[in-house]
């Protein structure tokens, strides 16, 4: 194996990451023309609770907005082309049981008849390999992995 799945990988995630913000942007666009386009009228206690609920889906969406600029932005500082000898941010991990892209926590990615799990340091089992070489073992929830490959 070589840099070309990684970096087709590392696309991948940018894409999801890409289409996160677009559809945050196009959400918030709706909401700002409900916003504006919500009249007061006579029930008054109506309008306000309709713009509570505008402002709370606001908040959530804009909260969500910010995370996907964060996964955006912690890929882009990944170099998708440099091979790794331990496990590492930007490597790729192939195990006896499951391959992980160590990047951001976005899910299962499926490439070429594959599966494969780009995940954070910040998780569990990114904790438990974090600078473990090809070869080593670990056992994590209960299982016991190899790590076949890194990438």
């Amino acid at each position: 194996m070589n840099t070309e799945l990684k970096r087709k990988l590392h696309e991948i995630c940018l894409g999801l990451a890409q289409e996160k913000i677009d559809v945050c942007n196009a959400v918030l666009q709706k909401i700002d023309e409900a916003k504006a386009s919500d009249t007061k009228s006579s029930a008054g206690d109506k309008f306000e609770t309709s713009r509570e609920m505008l402002q709370g889906e606001e908040d959530r969406i804009t909260n969500t907005l910010s995370n996907a600029i964060f996964l955006k932005k912690s890929l882009n500082q990944i170099d998708s082309e440099k091979a790794s000898s331990i496990v590492e941010p930007g490597a790729l991990v192939i195990g006896s049981q499951q391959s992980f892209y160590i990047s951001v926590g976005l899910g299962k990615i499926e490439l070429e008849d594959k599966k494969y799990w780009a995940i954070s340091m910040a998780s569990p089992i990114a904790k438990e390999i974090r600078g473990k070489a090809k070869g080593s073992t670990f056992k994590f929830n209960g299982t016991h992995h190899t790590i076949e490959d890194i990438i």
